[in-house]
């Protein structure tokens, strides 16, 4: 199995009388996709900066916005991110992504991967795809500013774990075992710890099969009298 990326250079010692903003639950990449999104909240470059940063000799002109300053926990059951995406991808010898080079963990921009490639000198680890020689698909900007190229496994890992480098976050090892409500947030218990946060996410699986953990499936009733969830609030990225 492949080794783990060592994200400690934003690793904060987590903190038990700590309350933290977000607690994310689950390192693979929705989850280092949701850290990175917490912390640049304004959103994505918009289509002007996107071809800004094309048009400037890829250099990265574009820099990023000051990141917001959330304290957040990542809960992992081996303390890393992306450790069972890189088994996974090692046991199955998986060279290439079949996601487009846009499809990837960093929130500031669509074309970050692009940049991470052509900065180090690794463009030739982000693959042409054959099937776009239509002259009808040429002319999709996506298709001419090469986001429809399929990045090499090895590469992606390491821009994932230079992006988790940059992101602040406590990581925890260990598994959730139960999750209540407390004041101000939600109380989590990590293998002997217990962790207070205001909000929880649950970055486990894939995202087009449901799960609601048993203790919140009662969260989907309605008030009667004004439509607003009663009990606990639970929202699916479905909806």
């Amino acid at each position: 199995m492949a080794a783990s990326c060592d994200a400690c250079a934003t690793q904060t010692r987590f903190d038990a009388a700590t309350t933290y903003d977000v607690c994310i639950v689950g390192g693979g990449p929705c989850g280092l996709a949701l850290l990175s999104a917490l912390h640049a909240q304004e959103g994505n470059l918009t289509d002007d900066q996107q071809a800004m940063m094309q048009a400037r000799n890829r250099r990265g002109y574009i820099k990023r916005r000051p990141r917001a300053k959330l304290r957040v926990c990542v809960v992992d059951p081996t303390g890393a991110f992306l450790h069972e995406w890189k088994g996974r991808f090692d046991a199955l010898d998986i060279a290439l992504l079949r996601s487009p080079a846009w499809a990837h963990p960093d929130f500031f921009s669509e074309a970050a991967l692009q940049e991470y490639a052509w900065q180090r000198g690794r463009d030739s680890e982000i693959h042409h795809i054959n099937d776009f020689t239509s002259s009808s698909l040429k002319r999709l900007t996506d298709v001419n500013a090469g986001l429809f190229r399929l990045p090499g496994a090895g590469m992606f890992s390491d821009f994932c774990c230079d992006l988790a480098k940059e992101l602040p976050h406590a990581m925890v090892t260990g598994a959730v075992s139960k999750v209540e409500r407390s004041a101000g947030g939600y109380a989590l218990a990590v293998d002997g710890e217990t962790i207070t946060a205001k909000a929880v996410v649950f970055a486990l699986g894939a995202a087009t099969t449901p799960c609601v953990l048993p203790q919140f499936a009662r969260s989907t009733e309605r008030d009667p009298a004004d439509g607003a969830p009663s009990g606990r609030t639970v929202i699916h990225s479905n909806d």
